[in-house]
């Protein structure tokens, strides 16, 4: 597969949305495994890798920049990027939060190269609106579509870090340190404070917003 080129993602919203039930033989592995083959040459386990993630990190990247082509073109830079250098690369135990650190570091490059001034603090309205589900943060059964609209417009006046740290936390199921490392916070201290402070300003943007609604965290 090293001579073929990765196949291409599709800018169609609706592509993303579907789902692939086919099950393999690799779904029963472990990241470990999964990850272990894949270093080892099989271009098996990185196809595998490919269609599990990459509709997740394309979702995950339009948090960081609206511009879709940008997205699509860190995805196959990271993809590619592994590709080549699989003898290289570390044990993972958890395939996820690597391809979202790689893949977040190749957008922001791209920004820095496209000369777009863009700092992630200042992006809250500038990201792609993720719609927040059940299993992200659980909304009591008796708030209506009306109340989760406005909870959902308040998190998307977050700031982009904060917006982050929710969706990799309550979304995604990233630990602290995981989200640590994504993000490059020097302390799992400090990632904390940084979800503390997003839950927080939601409640705050629901106040405002006017509507009380019911938000079922794990323990913090």
């Amino acid at each position: 597969m090293d001579s073929q080129k990765l196949p291409k993602i599709s800018s169609d919203p609706s592509f993303h949305n579907k789902e692939h039930i086919t099950t393999t033989i690799w779904d029963t592995k472990s990241d470990f495994e999964i990850w272990s083959a894949f270093k080892e040459g099989s271009d098996e386990a990185f196809a595998f890798i490919y269609r599990r993630y990459v509709k997740l990190l394309f979702n995950y990247g339009c948090q960081i920049s609206s511009n879709r082509d940008l997205v699509m073109d860190a995805i196959q830079d990271t993809f590619e990027y592994i590709r080549k250098t699989r003898r290289k690369l570390g044990d993972t135990q958890s395939i996820k939060p690597y391809l979202f650190k790689s893949l977040r570091r190749k957008i922001l490059v791209k920004l820095k190269k496209n000369k777009e001034k863009i700092k992630i603090e200042q992006q809250a309205n500038s990201g792609f609106e993720i719609s927040l589900s059940h299993e992200s943060i659980l909304i009591d059964r008796q708030v209506n579509e009306e109340r989760k609209e406005k909870l959902e417009k308040a998190f998307n006046l977050l700031p982009q870090s904060q917006k982050e740290a929710i969706l990799m936390y309550y979304y995604e199921g990233f630990s602290y340190e995981e989200i640590s490392n994504i993000l490059e916070i020097k302390s799992i201290r400090n990632t904390r404070k940084l979800v503390y402070r997003a839950v927080d300003n939601l409640k705050k943007g629901m106040c405002l917003l006017g509507s009380l609604v019911c938000l079922v965290l794990r323990n913090l």
